[in-house]
């Protein structure tokens, strides 16, 4: 290696490494079905969430100063084929401050998210057992599928044996029970596979023999309504702040741009009338006068 390269490989290693404000761990199975993209529906979801402008500069109760935006948040796009975490994910797990795992039964058989969930809660408790108020929220499970309250092992069992178990300072399992993960519902209503997209869930439901457009209206608008809450309660999580306090805030938020947007939309009206009447009378006044052919007099 060359001075130069020597130079360059000291100022990489001494680079800040980037800090993310969320880890998505997942199986990429979770991710391939249309309408079901569901890394991808949250990755977007998160860093596009305009957070309400009162909360944003305040201090959450682990001590970060809460941002006007979710960003940036990591997920690994790639499908490992083998061996340890690579460097990369092992630097963002290092600097995340929030982990959300996304579960399902296929989730189980991916040795990839267990040690992404050990490495971040071996962090988390070195932090803990440092004595110092800890910089990452406790892992979070959004439930896509399966069942979280299935014993472990089941056909329904959805959770990592590492969001299950303590993991000791060597990031290995204890055996011992872990504090119970925020669960996040992103099941249907009776506890089916969700779906990322409503409009995927309407399609689905127009499929199915016996259910009426206006039952699968009801259904889809009901499980937009759950899905949004749903977001609403991981973001509250990933914030550091109450789920009420969020759901207020967004609420006041949403009003608020609706009634911009129907100033706005008031005001184009007006102005579309405005130049319609003006153009209406200018037609008028552009006609000339019709002639009157007469027969000439002798």
């Amino acid at each position: 290696m060359g001075e130069g390269d020597s130079q360059t490989a000291t100022s990489a290693a001494a680079a800040p490494k980037r800090a993310y404000w969320c880890f998505i761990s997942y199986r990429h199975a979770d991710n391939r079905e249309a309408g079901r993209e569901w890394a991808t529906w949250l990755h977007h979801a998160l860093e596009t969430y305009q957070v309400p402008a009162d909360l944003v500069g305040r201090t959450n109760d682990r001590g970060e100063v809460i941002p006007a935006q979710i960003f940036p948040v990591f997920r690994d796009e790639e499908e490992l084929a083998g061996g340890h975490l690579k460097q990369g994910i092992c630097d963002a797990l290092g600097t995340a401050k929030s982990l959300v795992v996304l579960c399902s039964p296929r989730v189980l058989g991916s040795s990839y998210v267990d040690e992404e969930i050990r490495t971040y809660k071996r962090l988390r408790g070195a932090e803990l057992r440092a004595g110092a108020k800890p910089l990452r929220a406790e892992p979070m499970a959004a439930i896509l599928d399966g069942d979280p309250a299935a014993p472990a092992g089941s056909p329904d069992d959805c959770l990592p044996a590492a969001l299950r178990q303590e993991v000791g300072e060597g990031g290995e399992l204890t055996g011992r029970a872990a504090e119970e993960s925020l669960w996040i519902d992103f099941r249907l209503p009776d506890g089916g596979q969700g779906w990322a997209s409503p409009g995927a869930y309407r399609e689905a439901l127009e499929r199915v023999p016996g259910v009426s457009r206006a039952d699968a209206a009801a259904r889809v608008a009901a499980y937009r309504q759950a899905l949004e809450k749903a977001k609403l309660r991981l973001i509250a999580g990933i914030l550091g702040v109450p789920l009420g306090e969020l759901q207020k805030r967004d609420d006041a938020y949403r009003l608020a741009q609706a009634r911009r947007r129907a100033r706005a939309l008031a005001g184009i009206l007006a102005v579309v009338l405005v130049l319609a009447v003006a153009a209406a009378i200018g037609g008028l006044v552009a006609v000339p006068p019709r002639r009157v052919a007469g027969r000439p007099r002798d």
